[in-house]
């Protein structure tokens, strides 16, 4: 069932698997073993990654979250603009990220305060990233 990160995350007591998938057979395997367990899932998208165009590959993977047994929160990881958030959140993406962590702080403060503001208008949540991850 393709549900929004605050469902699919506990208050606490135990996490949930993220996984980035780049095709729809990763998704499915995720999703078997998530059924299997009983436990709910994040499936991202991380575009960089490689893969289909996210208007490609977003149609499958929320039919796949609707017929789960198990929550699924479908997630962009790492979307480099505004343009990329808005996409995912038209084909039905529950959870988002602006990863301006390449801009000064107040220009990606300032970008990810208006991604808040249009995943408000479709029920999603936003995650930002500040600062870099070496590697």
């Amino acid at each position: 069932m393709l549900a929004t990160l605050r469902e699919v995350l506990p208050e606490k007591g135990r996490a949930v698997g993220a996984f980035d998938v780049v095709d729809l057979e990763w998704a499915e395997a995720i999703l078997e073993g998530a059924e299997t367990l009983g436990l709910p899932v994040i499936l991202s998208v991380a575009p960089h990654l490689g893969g289909p165009p996210l208007r490609a590959l977003a149609p499958g993977l929320r039919v796949l979250a609707e017929e789960a047994r198990v929550p699924v929160a479908l997630h962009l990881d790492h979307g480099e603009n505004l343009r990329e958030v808005v996409e995912a959140l038209r084909f039905g993406f529950t959870s988002v990220m602006l990863d301006g962590s390449h801009l000064p702080l107040e220009e990606n403060i300032h970008l990810t305060r208006l991604a808040v503001e249009v995943a408000r208008a479709y029920g999603a949540t936003v995650e930002g990233e500040v600062g870099a991850v070496p590697g």
